[in-house]
C-alpha cells in the first residue's frame, strides 16, 4: 500500500491536506479494447503483474482468440459506444479502468466514428465505473490532442481526456508519438500500412518532402507506462506525453521500413497536393492507405516539442525506451 501525503498553501495559510490513496498490488481492472493493437500487449502486462482482468471484446472472434491465449481469462461482450452493453459488461468490485479503444481512421458510411469511440465510448463506461464506485481511471491519448487540435481524431481524443479530467476520478493520461510494435502484428497499424503501401506501389512512396518530424514509441514503452501508473499515486492528475528516444524524420521511417524489408524499389516523392486530392476522394474506402487526417498528422509531425516533457517521462516511469531503429527488423519478420 501507498500513502501520499500533500502540504498546500493558499494565500499565506498553510493548510494541511492529507490524501491516502490505498493501491493494492493486485488490482481488478476492466479493459476496454483489450483485444486491439495496444490492448492484447497490456492484457498481458497487466496480467503478468498480477492483476485481475476483465477483457471487454467486441466480437466473437476477438472473443475466441483472447480464451485461446489466455484459459480462465474473464472476458465480457460489449461495444463501448452502446451504454446498456457496458452496465451489464462492467463488473462489481472493479477498482480502476484502462481505457483504450481507439481509431486511427473512421468509415462514417459504416457507422465507424471517432466520435462514437473516442467521447460516446468514455462517456458510457465512465458512467458504469462510477456506478460502480470505481476511483482509478488510465486514459490512452494521443500526441496532438493538445490545444488547437488540427484534425477531428485529435479534437475528439481532447474531448475525451476533458471528460476524464472533470470526471472526479483518480485519473492518468497518457498521450504516445506513433506507436511501433517489435513482433509481427496483423491488427491495424502504422508500420504495417506503410509496408502495405510499399508492397503495393512499383516504388517506395514518400509524402511531400518526407521531412515531417516523428518520435516513435514501441509498445513495449507504452504498455509498461500504463502498468506502472496504476500503481503511483504521484501520476494522479498527470498528462504525460510518451515518445520514443528517438526522433526521426517521415522519410527516414520509411526508408528503414523499406529496408528490413528488404526492398529494393526507388523512393520516390509524391506531391501532397496529389496524395490529398486521392486521399479526399479515396480515403472512404478501406483498401486505400491513408486518410485525410492522417496527412494532415504527419505534415504537421509527431514528437514531443518540450524537453522537459520527456525529462518528466523519463523521471516518473522505469521503461525499456526502445529504438525504432533497432526494432524495426523484428516487426517486419516473416
Amino acid at each position: 500500500m501507498r500513502c501520499e501525503i500533500r502540504v498546500l498553501e493558499y494565500n499565506s495559510a498553510t493548510l494541511i491536506h492529507i490524501t491516502s490513496h490505498i493501491i493494492p498490488k493486485q488490482v481488478n481492472i476492466f479493459l476496454p479494447g483489450a483485444s486491439g493493437f495496444v490492448g492484447q500487449r497490456v492484457l498481458n502486462d497487466l496480467l503478468s503483474a498480477g492483476h485481475t482482468v476483465t477483457a471487454l471484446v467486441h466480437s466473437a472472434r476477438s472473443k475466441s482468440r483472447l480464451a485461446s491465449h489466455y484459459p480462465g481469462l474473464s472476458i465480457a461482450p460489449g461495444d463501448v459506444s452502446h451504454a446498456d452493453e457496458i452496465l451489464r459488461a462492467l463488473p462489481a468490485g472493479t477498482e480502476a479502468v484502462v481505457y483504450l479503444p481507439g481509431l486511427l481512421r473512421e468509415f462514417p458510411n459504416k457507422g465507424i466514428t471517432f466520435r462514437k469511440v473516442h467521447v460516446e465510448g468514455v462517456q458510457n463506461v465512465l458512467s458504469a465505473a462510477k456506478q460502480q464506485g470505481v476511483r482509478r481511471w488510465i486514459e490512452l491519448s494521443a500526441l496532438g490532442a493538445g490545444p488547437n487540435p488540427s484534425t477531428a481524431y485529435y479534437r475528439t481524443k481532447l474531448e475525451a481526456e476533458e471528460l476524464v479530467r472533470s470526471s472526479g476520478l483518480d485519473w492518468t493520461i497518457l498521450r504516445p508519438s506513433l506507436i511501433f510494435d517489435d513482433r509481427p502484428r496483423s491488427e491495424h497499424n502504422f508500420v504495417g500500412e506503410v509496408a502495405r503501401a510499399i508492397r503495393i506501389a512499383p516504388f517506395i512512396p514518400i509524402l511531400g518532402s518526407g521531412a515531417f518530424r516523428l518520435q516513435p514509441i514501441s509498445l513495449d514503452d507504452v504498455s509498461q507506462a500504463i502498468v506502472q501508473a496504476l500503481a503511483e499515486p504521484e501520476t494522479f492528475g498527470n498528462i504525460y506525453k510518451l515518445g520514443g528516444p528517438e526522433t526521426l524524420t517521415y522519410r527516414e521511417v520509411v526508408l528503414w521500413i523499406a529496408d528490413a524489408m528488404g526492398s529494393k524499389k526507388a523512393a520516390i516523392q509524391i506531391p501532397l497536393w496529389a496524395i490529398l486530392a486521392m486521399a479526399r476522394r479515396l480515403d472512404r474506402f478501406t483498401w486505400f492507405p491513408i486518410s485525410t487526417d492522417e496527412i494532415t498528422m504527419l505534415r504537421n509531425g509527431n514528437y514531443v516539442h518540450d524537453p522537459a516533457d520527456n525529462q518528466k517521462v523519463r523521471e516518473t516511469f522505469d521503461l525499456p525506451m526502445k529504438r525504432f531503429s533497432d526494432c524495426i527488423g523484428l516487426a517486419l519478420k516473416k
